[in-house]
């Protein structure tokens, strides 16, 4: 039986209430992957839905907007084994050079998510926004800007945007690194920092860049002051 979410692109518009912007005129074979699935790959919008904001059910994180490089690499990694999930792994496996290319491209080129919160706890708001702006560097932690941009905005297709993205997605892929069942990213540096943080801080950076949206740094939420605590390297 063929997994295949027939979801035609006029139907998933009125799903999210309106049109699905799209900067540029995505391929039909991109088109027709994402919206309505094709040859045995499940539409990529029945998981990470029309808007590409993601899906809390399915945890599936928020596409819309990223680094087409980054997800392109992404989708090998998950093709490689360097990244596990049962509904990905197949799809990544499918999926030829081609079609990463022109899918990935059809994500960075939607409008960003914005429906983001600011968290409900404000103590775990601060720590999120200390441990994302300035580190904790008594712990060889880094400030998570450092690499991810001001703001979490991110920084070409090695370090992905934060800002907006899903609090579960981002607590999932550090518990990841920190067990080693993710793997792939520069230098394996993410493994380090992960292991060195606390389940605390891990939601708290997570709830943080969840509530930043799309905001340009400043005009993100206000937290902890920027600069690096002193005798930082």
């Amino acid at each position: 039986m063929k997994l295949v979410f027939f979801l035609p692109l006029v139907a998933a518009a009125a799903l999210v209430g309106g049109s699905v912007a799209v900067a540029g005129d995505p391929s039909p074979e991109a088109t027709r992957l994402v919206y309505q699935g094709a040859d045995g790959i499940a539409s990529c919008a029945s998981c990470h839905q029309p808007n590409g904001w993601g899906d809390f059910e399915r945890k599936a994180p928020s596409l819309s907007g990223l680094d087409p490089e980054y997800m392109a690499a992404q989708i090998r990694n998950f093709a490689a084994g360097n990244r596990k999930n049962e509904l990905m792994d197949p799809i990544a496996k499918a999926l030829n050079e081609t079609q990463i290319a022109e899918t990935t491209a059809l994500y960075a080129n939607l409008p960003k998510r914005s429906d983001a919160s600011p968290p409900a706890d404000p103590e775990l708001a601060a720590l999120g926004a200390r441990i994302a702006t300035r580190g904790a560097w008594d712990r060889e932690i880094p400030a998570c800007e450092q690499c991810h941009g001001p703001g979490g905005q991110g920084v070409d297709k090695n370090f992905p945007a934060l800002a907006g993205q899903r609090s579960f997605y981002i607590q999932a892929q550090l518990n990841a690194w920190r067990s080693f069942s993710r793997k792939g990213d520069p230098n394996g540096m993410m493994k380090g920092i992960a292991e060195r943080l606390s389940a605390r801080e891990i939601e708290a950076v997570a709830a943080y860049y969840d509530s930043l949206g799309t905001a340009p740094a400043a005009e993100a939420p206000a937290a902890a002051p920027a600069a690096q605590p002193e005798g930082a390297p």
